[in-house]
Parts: C-alpha cells; sequence; structure tokens
C-alpha cells in the first residue's frame, strides 16, 4: 500500500513538472532566448555628475510611486545629455524592466522611447519584455519598438508576431502600427497581417489598419476583396473603409459599383465618402462619371462639393466628359458650389477654354468673393480677352482684381499689352499702380508709353512713385530727363522710393554706389 501511494505522488509531481513546462512554453516562445538582468552594462556613474549620482541612490532604496517619479528624473536628465551620460542613463532605465512592480516597468518602456535608446541590448530587452504580464506595458515595449527600431533584427519581429493575436486589443493595436512601421510596403508580402488587423473584434485595431491600408495606396491593391467585404457587411468603422477602397482601387469593375451604391443608398457621411473615393480612382470610368453627376443634384452642399472636387480630379484625364456637368453648377444656388465650381474649372487649365463665356458670366456675381474667383478663373484657362473687358468694368474691385490676375499672369500677357496699356491711361489710384506693374513685367510696345510713366514719378501717391521707377528698372529703358528725376526722388520723403530710386541709378546709370544702412548711436539725434 505504501508503494502504492509513493508511485501516485512521484506521478503527481511528475505531471506538476509538464504542466509547468507547457505554461511556460505559451508565455515565452521556445525561438526567444533566455535574458537577464546582468546582460545589460552596469556601467561607472559618470563624474562631474552630482545629482545624478543622488538620484541613481534614491532610485535603488525607494520603493513604489516615488521609484518611478525617480526613473523619470533620471531619464529626463539623459535626454540631451552627451552619448557617455546617454549610455549610462539608458542603462539604468533599460535594467528598471525587470522591476518586480509594473508601474516601475511601464515607465521604463516609456522613457526608452523619449530617451531615443538605440542600442543593441536596449532593443533585446524590450523584445523579451514582450512577454509581460502586464497588458500596459506589452503596448509600450511595442510602441518603443515600432517608432525607434530602424533595421529591425530577427528576434525583435519574432516577438513582434508572436503577440498579433495578444488578448489585449491596446497591445494588437500598438503591435500592427510597429509592423507597418517597420516593414512598410513589405507587409504587402504578408497579407495575413492587414487582413487579421481589418478583421480585429475591436474598432481601434480596425480604424489603424484602414489608415494603414490608405497610406500604402495602390501598392495594397492584394487586400481588395477584403475591403469589399467588410464594406458589404457593414462593418465599422465603414468610412474609413470607403477611403481606403478609393486609395487602393484603380478603378475596378467591382470597386465603382460598391462605390456608387453607397453614394445613392447610404447615410450623408458615407455618401460623402464614397464620392470622394470615387474622385480618387486614377483611371476614368464613366459609370463613376454618372455617380458624380446624379450627386450634383442632391439637397446635400456637402455631397455637391465633395462631388465638384473629384469631377477636378477626374477631368485632367477627361476633362471633355467633365466640363458638360460643370456648366449647371455654375448657376447653382448655393456661393460655395458656385466658388468650387470655379475652381474645379480653374484646375483644368488651358483645357477649358469652352468654358470662358460661362465664366465670364459669373464676374457679375452678387456674392464678391465668387466674382473674385471667376476674374481669376479666367487668367487660369487663358481667357485673356475676357480679362481685359474687366479692366473697363464698372466695378472698382473687377478692375482692381482683373489687374491683380494680369500681374500674376506675367510675360504670358504680352498679347494683351494694348489693352492694358489703353486701360492704365484711364486707370486711378491702386488699379493705376497694379497695371503699372504690370506694364514692366510685360514690356511695353513703344517708347512714346515712358514719357506718360515718368510723369507717374512725380506722383502724390509714393506707391505710384516708386512703381514707375520699378518699370524703368526692369525694363532698362531710360528718357533724356529721367536721370534728372531720379536723383531728386533719392532724397525722397519716403524710404522705399529712396531705395527704388537709387537702385534705377544704379543699375541704369552706375552712378551711386549701393545704399548701405546707417546705424544711430546713442545719443545722436536724426
Amino acid at each position: 500500500m505504501i508503494h502504492i501511494r509513493t508511485i501516485l505522488c512521484l506521478l503527481i509531481a511528475y505531471g506538476c513538472f509538464l504542466s509547468s513546462l507547457t505554461f511556460a512554453s505559451t508565455t515565452r516562445p521556445a525561438s526567444q532566448p533566455s535574458l537577464s538582468r546582468t546582460s545589460i552594462p552596469k556601467l561607472p556613474t559618470p563624474k562631474g555628475h552630482p545629482l545624478l549620482q543622488t538620484w541613481h541612490k534614491q532610485y535603488a532604496q525607494s520603493k513604489g510611486k516615488e521609484r518611478v517619479s525617480t526613473l523619470i528624473q533620471i531619464a529626463k536628465y539623459g535626454v540631451k545629455a552627451p552619448k557617455k551620460i546617454h549610455r549610462y542613463v539608458s542603462s539604468i532605465v533599460t535594467r528598471a524592466l525587470w522591476d518586480t512592480a509594473p508601474e516601475v516597468r511601464l515607465r521604463a518602456a516609456q522613457q526608452l522611447f523619449f530617451l531615443k535608446a538605440r542600442y543593441t541590448w536596449t532593443f533585446r530587452a524590450l523584445s523579451y519584455h514582450m512577454n509581460d504580464p502586464s497588458a500596459k506595458v506589452r503596448a509600450a515595449i511595442a510602441e518603443t519598438l515600432g517608432y525607434r527600431v530602424k533595421k529591425p533584427a530577427p528576434h525583435i519581429m519574432k516577438a513582434l508576431y508572436a503577440h498579433r493575436l495578444d488578448p489585449d486589443e491596446r497591445v494588437r493595436k500598438e503591435v500592427f502600427g510597429a509592423l507597418g512601421r517597420l516593414l512598410k510596403t513589405k507587409i504587402v508580402k504578408q497579407p495575413y497581417i492587414l487582413k487579421n488587423a481589418l478583421e480585429d473584434t475591436s474598432l481601434g485595431v480596425r480604424r489603424e489598419a484602414c489608415l494603414f491600408v490608405y497610406s500604402l495606396g495602390h501598392k495594397a491593391s492584394v487586400i481588395l476583396p477584403t475591403l469589399h467585404k467588410l464594406v458589404r457587411k457593414k462593418r465599422s468603422p465603414r468610412i474609413q473603409l470607403i477611403h481606403a477602397i478609393g486609395a487602393v482601387s484603380t478603378s475596378s469593375y467591382e470597386s465603382v459599383r460598391l462605390l456608387g451604391d453607397i453614394a445613392l443608398k447610404g447615410s450623408e457621411k458615407e455618401r460623402i465618402a464614397a464620392i470622394e473615393a470615387l474622385g480618387s480612382l486614377t483611371k476614368f470610368d464613366t459609370q463613376s462619371l454618372l455617380y458624380m453627376s446624379q450627386a450634383l443634384a442632391s439637397s446635400s452642399v456637402q455631397l455637391r462639393l465633395k462631388a465638384l472636387q473629384g469631377l477636378a480630379q477626374i477631368g485632367k484625364t477627361s476633362p471633355a466628359h467633365v466640363l458638360p456637368v460643370l456648366i449647371s453648377t455654375l448657376y447653382d444656388r448655393d456661393a460655395s458650389v458656385r466658388w468650387t465650381t470655379l475652381w474645379a474649372i480653374g484646375q483644368l487649365g488651358h483645357k477649358a477654354k469652352m468654358m470662358i463665356p460661362f465664366v465670364d458670366a459669373r464676374t457679375g456675381d452678387w456674392i464678391n468673393r465668387v466674382r473674385i474667383k471667376a476674374i481669376y478663373t479666367l487668367a487660369d484657362i487663358g481667357g485673356y480677352k475676357a480679362l481685359c473687358e474687366q479692366l473697363q468694368h464698372r466695378s472698382k474691385l473687377n478692375k482692381r482684381y482683373a489687374a491683380n490676375a494680369i500681374e500674376q499672369l506675367g510675360t504670358d500677357a504680352r498679347s494683351i499689352r494694348s489693352c492694358v496699356w489703353g486701360a492704365w491711361k484711364d486707370a486711378k489710384g491702386s488699379v493705376k499702380e497694379t497695371l503699372t506693374r504690370v506694364l514692366g513685367s510685360i514690356g511695353i510696345s513703344s517708347k512714346a508709353w515712358l514719357s506718360p510713366i515718368e510723369k507717374m514719378t512725380m506722383s502724390k501717391r509714393w506707391s505710384e512713385r516708386e512703381a514707375a521707377i520699378q518699370v524703368f528698372t526692369k525694363l532698362k529703358q531710360t528718357t533724356p530727363t529721367l536721370k534728372q528725376k531720379l536723383m531728386s526722388l533719392s532724397q525722397d520723403k519716403d524710404e522705399r522710393v529712396r531705395y527704388a530710386a537709387k537702385r534705377a541709378l544704379r543699375v541704369l546709370y552706375k552712378s551711386t554706389p549701393r545704399p548701405t544702412s546707417q546705424k544711430v548711436r546713442k545719443g545722436d539725434k536724426r
């Protein structure tokens, strides 16, 4: 009987031993080598830093919150310290990963992130402690590894792979973020990582995966069927999934049809996201153009605006299909829609010349910002004759902004020099000043134009005097009496006019040295 009891006790002890082995193998991967605190180099305390020595002694003797605060102080001391001090502080903080208190281990992982410690032994310790019993510590370690590792070693990747399906959602989110930052586009070769993250039970992990897929763009086309399946199941976050489809897909039939159905039947936010995704498709598709045209008839202003932005993208490849659709929105009841339509037409440049009459009609809009945008759009699409007509407009606002638009065109507006000169003779105030600068940019057709500009150098307004001087400097043209006037203007009351006159004398006649700034001593009177 005694022998039977002995045998039973031995069997029970052997069973407990086996169970402990299996538990150890599940908590720590077999491929991960054992690591102890002694493998971290124990560096000598640097001399000349008594405060650091005091904190180190205090850290060794303290416990709990006091130990955590001391560890933070030590880490802050080493953030911008020399390399020797930084290495010493990093070794102290890395050794804290073996502390028995979870709050100390958590702070150690976080402070290694701020320390930017990129030592081999630091990364080895972090990857070893990815099996920490505390989920917060594991998440902090994954974040540190993701941001601080530049060239991932095999042991780091193994530690992260082992926790892709961690029970805690915070750990899964940080692990996926770390894998994305380390692998970058190479993650496409391992689509199961993206698929697991997109189908995760946690909303935070799924959102992180959607944003990462969106950043990959067309390179993540291998994951497109999974995105289609999740959108059909109405899995949240649906908005981010729709945006991801728009970024990943070029213009597959299935993607266009799916996004089009959402644009017609989804909620307002989903419809806006679907229209934006359709606009981001790289290849032109008549079906996507049809969906956007239907969105322009929607009562939602935001939906109409997104449709116009998408049409502007499509119009760069096929303007002939898009421009007829934009005519109706130029007369929309909402001012922001009319403004965005003009912006979309301007994005197409000279390809949109057929729209010049319709854009010109908007220069009489009752909303000033729409009128101004119409003037600048005329300059963008090559409506130079229409711009000349705006210089003769009865509204000062139209005249001023037409002059500014022609000034931005620069030498491209040489074909309308005679028109600009005719407007210059009748203009007044700021419009005349702007047109004077325009003449300096596009040049003059006849030297007879120089005499009226020379008279402008004696104007009462300093800005007009400066603009007239700059015309002669840019064109490098002179008149018999110009030098005398420039000499008098070099003594002008306004500093900007004086500078422009001296510069003109130096460029045209090489008669004056460069103007130098005179420093006023204390006590001297100006």
